[in-house]
């Protein structure tokens, strides 16, 4: 990995990051971790999916829609909280219950054991926090596909996340896992920046520091206001895998409108659906659960909207 010191990046921590605690079981524990990844497959069955996108784009509403709709594999949050016994942390709570589907989340964060997470701490063994990660880079985090195929074998079936920090890590994982598929979701940039700026003002990110993900073509820019910053953090993202998912994912990747997925979210269903149906795999729907026909997607007040929607293009334009 490369230090983000080297390129005078600051950084703040990951959004719900859950510190590993190590204890005697933590410690007796790795030894299995270690064989069963060994014994394990050395790369996943199926092409994995990686939701990425802008912070506050919406992503942890349209992965918790694909996560409750299908049998999918993930990250829950036992193992993003010992991320050095994710696999066994994750099989063991497997056999004593299931994830209950639910659209309930704060910042991301879905509670209990057995939800979804961003994974967050499981990628950072692998790529440096708020630094770009390129296809050279993927070599150093092979190790990532045994973790990876892990999670497939534990939940019999795809592997699926949602991580914003991946935004910047779209090459290597394309890299990693030839056939990935890539779900990049946008959203209105006044909408987005009005919660990024929650966001930032609630986890106290301060000015220059960034915030679950970064543009790559813009991490050492020096920024005179937090408008600005999170200008440049939208729509940065925003270009950067535009320009990237149709040279590293042609055909295998998805531009999700978060207010038209609002409108209508079979849409991100049926191109699941789709994509791994020409690769000869099925899908399993869940039986239990009957997912949302319709989201309410947050509204700025008019006011408030054509305040930011100024603002921002003030601060793009004057920073071009």
């Amino acid at each position: 990995m490369i230090p983000c010191a080297a390129y005078g990046i600051k950084r703040h921590a990951a959004p719900n990051r859950v510190m590993p605690r190590t204890s005697l079981e933590e410690l007796a524990l790795r030894p299995l971790e270690r064989w069963t990844l060994l014994t394990g497959p050395a790369q996943p069955s199926f092409p994995p999916t990686f939701m990425v996108g802008p912070p506050r784009a919406g992503t942890t509403v349209a992965g918790l829609h694909a996560l409750a709709a299908f049998e999918l594999a993930y990250v829950p949050n036992v193992s993003k909280a010992h991320k050095r016994t994710a696999l066994v942390r994750c099989m063991r709570a497997l056999r004593a219950q299931r994830w209950e589907p639910s659209y309930d989340n704060a910042y991301g964060k879905v509670e209990g054991e057995l939800a979804p997470s961003d994974g967050w701490d499981v990628f950072d063994r692998f790529f440096e926090p708020y630094t770009e990660a390129r296809a050279e880079h993927a070599a150093s985090a092979r190790g990532l596909r045994r973790i990876v195929a892990g999670f497939e074998r534990a939940f019999d079936a795809p592997f699926f996340t949602k991580n914003n920090a991946n935004s910047m890590r779209v090459e290597a994982l394309a890299a990693l896992f030839p056939g990935a598929l890539f779900v990049h979701v946008t959203r209105s940039y006044p909408e987005a920046a009005a919660s990024l700026l929650e966001a930032r003002s609630r986890f106290g990110v301060a000015l220059g520091e960034w915030w679950s993900a970064a543009p790559p073509q813009h991490l050492t820019r020096a920024f005179s206001s937090e408008i600005e910053q999170v200008a440049f953090t939208l729509r940065g993202i925003d270009e950067y895998l535009r320009e990237r998912l149709p040279r590293v994912a042609p055909g295998r990747h998805l531009e999700l409108d978060y207010e038209r997925f609002c409108e209508r979210p079979a849409q991100l269903l049926e191109w699941l659906e789709a994509r791994y149906a020409q690769l000869g795999v099925g899908l399993r729907r869940r039986a239990a659960f009957t997912p949302r026909e319709r989201f309410e997607a947050r509204r700025l007040a008019p006011e408030r909207r054509a305040q930011l929607e100024r603002e921002l293009a003030l601060a793009l334009e004057r920073r071009a």
